[in-house]
């Protein structure tokens, strides 16, 4: 079976080492790797800055978010100096 997955800049986290809340996580070479869990509607406690990007991957079906330095940045959400 072949998963989706979300790419996105780490220009999308608030720092570059932030916290996930509940989500799970893992710390990558360039980035994190963001475990998609959760229904729309019932989203387990993530900081706010994440609650949109969650919400999107959810509705995109995909099972993971990869926020990669090297990946490129969305019109769809914030972006942040850090």
């Amino acid at each position: 079976m072949v998963r989706k997955c979300l790419d996105l800049s780490t220009a999308h986290m608030p720092a570059s080492s932030p916290t996930f809340g509940d989500a799970r996580s893992v710390q990558t070479q360039h980035g994190y790797v963001v475990y998609v869990t959760g229904e729309l509607g019932e989203l387990p406690p993530v900081p706010g800055w994440l609650v949109e990007i969650m919400l999107y991957a959810l509705q995109q079906n995909c099972l993971l978010i990869n926020f990669d330095h090297d990946a490129e940045v969305s019109d769809l959400f914030r972006t942040w100096e850090h």
